[in-house]
């Protein structure tokens, strides 16, 4: 199983994302449940490392852990902030509503 962790602060702005384990669906190569968390994932920090005033640490230590934190941020930057957590919450819960064997979502405020 998956298991994702967003932690965002009291006004919803994301914080902190980690998602470590292997949803297991299908073998490695073909499993639509691995494919759609990580395009979901990876669509989200793209656009926060393309952002010049936000500075993200990413953790990739190994296969099945994926670990993001927003370090810095502007006034300017806290609509994307706040559509991120939103739009990772509600893709993950889809997510986790359809394959509850293979994915957890957490959300911390």
């Amino acid at each position: 199983m998956i298991k994702v962790l967003l932690e965002c602060s009291e006004e919803g702005l994301l914080q902190n994302c980690l998602a470590e384990g292997h949803a297991d669906y299908a073998p490695k190569g073909n499993d639509i449940v691995c494919a759609a968390l990580s395009c979901l994932l990876r669509t989200v920090l793209a656009q926060l490392k393309a952002k010049k005033t936000l500075i993200v640490k990413t953790q990739i230590p190994n296969r099945g852990m994926l670990a993001f934190s927003v370090e810095e941020f502007t006034k300017d930057d806290e609509f994307l902030l706040k559509y991120a957590s939103d739009f990772l919450i509600t893709g993950i819960s889809q997510l986790e509503e359809e394959f509850p064997k293979h994915i957890s979502l957490r959300v911390d405020k």
